[in-house]
């Protein structure tokens, strides 16, 4: 057949002998592609995606960078409750004193000050520490050569982050995307995508909330999956993204303020595609740059109970440039939020594209609920710290030595140690469940779960399970319950 069309073609199963050959039912049509139409197919849906999925990794760095902006501004009403030590020295300042003429005489031991650098992210009192969740709905459309397209992008998230000093806060979101579109035209159909993506990102505030600064990393991964005309084709795709942005107050503070914002992002999107295993879908990579600029005014009224309100209005222009149509667009804004005297903060926001030099178009929505513990011992709490060794102390010790006994030997190496803890005050004791994870250069690996209650004149009750898993690929599991006074 010569390359080119597409051939339709009905069969008909034969019974019988060759003599007394019996015709069965017509199947239904059964198409037959070419060489060149294929290429064509794939040019066509590689086409699909750099029309839409651009688009999705920039809305999906939006709302990130809305997320932390917000999370900044709230800098002002935080506590401290967090500790920070670089080479056994409380502060940076302090451990570049103490080690930049030792590194100048060639005497700089890396496990040494490995061993001597831990950070606390506490969350006792203040509200030094926020747990927020953000849902949103972001419609939109585009046009291409062969086809419109629009749809829905909605999805959720949830955050952490601590104040690592009075002006400076660090944290880490979960976020989950999922876009429904329809193409019209000629190329008709559908193409969804599922998104998952952590940002980990970091703010500081100026004492007077004049200046802010926050910047924030992405990685994601997730699938697409577009109708064709032989069938649906699905791949992985993998996302990673990087912003930076400022802002500055530029009335004095009082009951309305006017703020300049600025920002610049980077949204990088891959498709692995499925051509090895018969598919249409080349791989493909996808690259988006932002710059926005915008002003910000700010109402604000004082509840009677002791909680705020805050309006803010925004209007900002931005330019994208990239594997999409660049473009120069102006937005508006509005957001309303609610801050109770006893840490609940609820605040909703809505944004519209109004005008673009290109056809697309977008306007989204979205709802943040955010909780800041701020009762005395209680809260959540982050650990992480380094250490170099071969033994631990005391009961820790006892267990590695025990292991050892079953043939799992220990030598020096970098451990890393992780736990998570939230506090509950019950009356005059606490109560505190936890989660700890340790992991050694080499690949041993030990994880628990836990709780210890607190009780007065110094009993502390402890109920601990535990997992290890050692480079052997054995494992040791065990439970124990501990009982320290003291006296």
């Amino acid at each position: 057949l010569p390359q080119g069309p597409t051939y339709a073609f009905q069969i008909r199963a034969l019974t019988g002998t060759a003599d007394e050959a019996l015709a069965g039912a017509p199947s239904e049509s059964v198409s037959v592609v070419t060489g060149s139409d294929i290429d064509e197919m794939k040019a066509r849906y590689a086409d699909v995606n750099r029309a839409i999925l651009p688009y999705v990794g920039q809305a999906v760095l939006q709302q990130a960078i809305a997320s932390v902006e917000s999370r900044v501004a709230s800098l002002e009403m935080m506590g401290r409750a967090s500790a920070l030590r670089l080479g056994g020295q409380p502060s940076m300042r302090q451990s570049l004193l103490t080690q930049l003429p030792v590194l100048g005489a060639g005497r700089f031991n890396t496990a040494r000050f490995i061993t001597k650098t831990s950070f606390l992210l506490g969350a006792g009192g203040g509200g030094s520490s926020s747990i927020w969740g953000r849902g949103h709905y972001q419609q939109m459309s585009g046009h291409a050569a062969l086809f419109d397209w629009e749809g829905p992008l909605y999805g959720g998230g949830i955050g952490v982050d601590v104040r690592l000093t009075h002006r400076w806060l660090s944290g880490v979101s979960a976020v989950w995307n999922k876009g429904t579109f329809t193409r019209t035209g000629e190329m008709a159909g559908s193409y969804d995508v599922q998104l998952r993506s952590v940002f980990p990102y970091t703010g500081w505030a100026s004492a007077k909330g004049g200046w802010r600064l926050w910047g924030l990393a992405g990685y994601g991964k997730g699938q697409i999956a577009l109708d064709a005309d032989l069938g649906e084709e699905t791949s992985d795709i993998t996302m990673r993204s990087m912003a930076v942005g400022m802002s500055k107050n530029l009335l004095p503070a009082g009951a309305a303020a006017l703020r300049a914002k600025g920002e610049t992002s980077l949204a990088q999107m891959a498709v692995d595609g499925n051509t090895e295993e018969g598919g249409l879908l080349d791989a493909l990579a996808l690259e988006t740059r932002r710059m926005r600029l915008a002003f910000e005014t700010e109402y604000g009224w004082v509840l009677q109970g002791g909680g705020h309100v805050k309006l803010s209005l925004e209007v900002g222009v931005r330019k994208d440039e990239g594997d999409i149509e660049s473009a120069n667009d102006v937005d508006v804004g509005a957001r309303l939020k609610f801050q109770s005297a006893r840490g609940l903060m609820v605040e909703g926001s809505g944004h519209m594209l109004v005008m673009s030099t290109t056809d697309y178009r977008e306007w989204g929505m979205s709802l943040v609920l955010r909780y800041d513990p701020g009762v005395k011992r209680s809260g959540l709490s982050l650990n992480l710290a380094s250490v170099y060794g071969e033994m631990g102390k005391g009961v820790q010790s006892f267990w590695q030595e025990q292991e050892v006994a079953m043939g799992n030997v220990f030598e020096p190496a970098i451990r890393m140690d992780a736990d998570m803890s939230y506090g509950l005050a019950l009356g005059n004791s606490r109560f505190t469940p936890y989660a700890r994870f340790a992991l050694t250069e080499g690949g041993r690996q030990r994880y628990g779960m836990g709780g210890s209650w607190a009780l007065s004149h110094g009993l502390l009750l402890e109920l601990v399970g535990q997992q290890s898993q050692f480079r052997t690929g054995a494992t040791a599991k065990r439970v124990s319950l501990a009982v320290r006074a003291k006296f």
